[in-house]
C-alpha cells in the first residue's frame, strides 16, 4: 500500500470486495453465499453460523463474531457489531465484503459507518 501512495484501509476494502465479486465465483463458493439468507439482515445474521462451520476445517482459525442491532429509525437500519481477537484491523475488510455481498447478492447499497468501542 505504502508503494502505491495507497492507505492500507482502501486495499483491505477493495480485498474484501474482489473475495466476493471475483475469488468466490471462480471457485463456485458464491452459490454458500446466495443460501446464506433471503436479505442482507438474515445473511449478516447467519455470518457466525458459517464461522462456527468453517472452524470444523479451520481448528486454528479466529474467526470474527457478528451481532445485529435495530436502529430504531423506522427506516429497517440496523448497526453490525463487529468483534475479533485482531481488533478492528480488519473492519476495512469486512466494509468491503458486506458492501459487495449487498449489491452483488441483494442488489442494494449500503451505508457503512465505522464507530470503535473498547469492548
Amino acid at each position: 500500500a505504502r508503494l502505491k501512495g495507497v492507505e492500507t484501509a482502501d486495499v483491505w476494502i477493495l480485498f474484501g470486495a474482489y473475495f466476493v465479486q471475483t475469488y468466490l465465483k471462480l471457485h463456485d463458493m458464491d452459490k454458500l453465499l446466495q443460501i446464506m439468507g433471503k436479505d442482507l439482515r438474515s445473511f449478516l445474521y447467519n455470518l457466525d453460523y458459517l464461522h462456527l462451520h468453517l472452524s470444523d476445517t479451520f481448528k486454528s482459525a479466529s474467526f470474527p463474531r457478528f451481532r445485529l442491532e435495530d436502529v430504531p429509525d423506522g427506516r429497517g437500519s440496523f448497526t453490525l457489531h463487529y468483534h475479533s481477537t485482531r481488533g478492528s484491523l480488519l473492519a476495512p475488510l469486512v466494509q468491503g465484503l458486506v458492501s459487495a455481498v449487498s449489491t452483488e447478492l441483494f442488489r442494494t447499497k449500503v451505508q457503512i459507518d465505522f464507530e470503535r468501542s473498547e469492548s
